[in-house]
């Protein structure tokens, strides 16, 4: 069994190359995710795929209720402290196991009481232990990440997303039509990487449990879990919403212009996940360090995001053509939603010195803020511009995160 480093190496050539192996791996993870959704949308047709991503995305916010934002804490920790970060694993993977098991049974409970034409009980209850155990599989992949041993990580995850197109292509091969069989196929694909994942960890990390670090995780965890409640919302909320507010019919044109978007996340997500360990190390050791490496963050950051909004607006139509007729409609809101991408890479950077810094409650409060306005926006504009509002409200709530960052991170200079 490794045995974990005292300090992380923080040189320059170290952290570009994890960033170099996160980035590929990535790319290559959500590409293969964009090619099996893409698969699952042309054989469910608009009105099924839109019951999965339904499903999908109210399970994914309320995943947040049991996962109390615990990775995110991991990846710090793992910064601060490399050589506890075993039981640090072991607790997260325990205290989201159990009350992941507390979670199932109130969802299954819930299940029947919502509307059948867009939350189907079979699909939702498939995909509900799918996101569980896809939370569980989250933690695994964290652990690498939080040493900066992102090759291991990285072929994890390509793994998963590789067996998870390939049972998925037999599906559509079988010409299996209705989204429950595609929700029982992601929840087998899942089963099987969290088993290697854990695997893993346990060879490569060791997992060990202290009930001090258990208290430790679950008192720290508060700002964490309303932070990735509220991050998630922002993500997810819009489909939510509009499944309620528009029907399945709706969330079929929008859900698929909205994954390509944050799929597309991945690049600005991948350099967060590496910077954070590294600037809670230097912000822990060398303060001035730390400062002039978040200046890079930002501006390398900056970068990214304009280039990926020029890209999926020049790409905008192959994408669309790629879906198919039944989706033409996606083409304007993946037009307004491509300026999401310079705005969430900006976030990302800012989030990423935030969490470093240790500012998490006060993160959560400007995502706090964000959520409200977009749930207001959305419930005036819904009804008047449909999807295209829906859209439109996304991008400006992502100014307005964007914006209680950067002062947050101003006055912590």
């Amino acid at each position: 069994m490794a045995t974990n480093p005292s300090r992380l190496n923080l040189s320059v050539h170290f952290v570009a190359n994890n960033l170099v192996v996160l980035l590929s791996g990535t790319f290559i993870s959500q590409a293969l995710v964009a090619v099996t959704l893409l698969l699952i949308a042309r054989q469910l047709g608009r009105a099924r795929y839109g019951e999965y991503m339904a499903c999908f995305t109210l399970i994914t916010i309320l995943v947040t209720l049991f996962s109390l934002g615990l990775d995110q804490w991991l990846l710090r920790e793992g910064g601060r402290n490399p050589r506890g970060l075993g039981e640090h694993v072991g607790s997260v993977l325990l205290i989201k196991s159990i009350l992941g098991v507390l979670w199932l049974s109130i969802i299954n409970w819930i299940a029947p009481n919502l509307p059948q034409s867009t939350f189907p009980i079979s699909v939702l209850r498939w995909m509900t232990i799918a996101v569980w155990l896809d939370s569980l599989f989250a933690t695994t992949l964290t652990a690498f990440k939080s040493l900066l041993r992102n090759r291991i990580n990285s072929l994890l995850e390509v793994f998963s997303d590789v067996a998870w197109l390939i049972v998925t292509f037999i599906l559509v091969m079988s010409e299996a039509a209705t989204p429950a069989i595609y929700a029982q196929a992601r929840t087998l694909v899942v089963s099987m990487s969290l088993g290697m994942g854990i695997l893993l960890v346990w060879r490569q990390i060791g997992l060990r449990f202290q009930w001090a670090v258990l208290k430790q995780a679950l008192h720290a965890s508060l700002p964490f879990a309303f932070s990735d409640f509220f991050a998630t919302s922002l993500l997810r909320l819009d489909v939510v919403l509009v499944a309620f507010g528009l029907g399945q019919r709706a969330v079929g044109i929008y859900s698929p212009a909205v994954s390509v978007v944050t799929a597309l996340f991945f690049v600005p997500g991948a350099i967060f996940g590496v910077m954070v360990p590294v600037l809670a190390g230097l912000f822990s050791t060398q303060s001035t360090r730390g400062w002039h490496a978040a200046r890079y963050v930002i501006i390398g950051l900056a970068g990214v995001g304009g280039i990926l909004t020029l890209a999926l607006y020049s790409g905008a139509a192959m994408i669309v053509a790629g879906l198919g007729v039944d989706f033409e409609e996606a083409l304007g809101l993946l037009h307004i939603l491509s300026l999401l991408l310079v705005f969430k890479a900006l976030s990302f950077a800012m989030a990423a010195i935030l969490v470093a810094l240790g500012y998490q409650l006060q993160r959560a409060l400007v995502q706090f803020v964000a959520v409200i306005i977009n749930i207001g926006l959305n419930l005036w504009l819904m009804q008047i511009w449909g999807v295209t509002g829906v859209a439109w409200v996304y991008v400006v709530t992502e100014i307005v995160v964007l914006l209680g960052y950067s002062g947050l991170v101003v006055l912590a200079r």
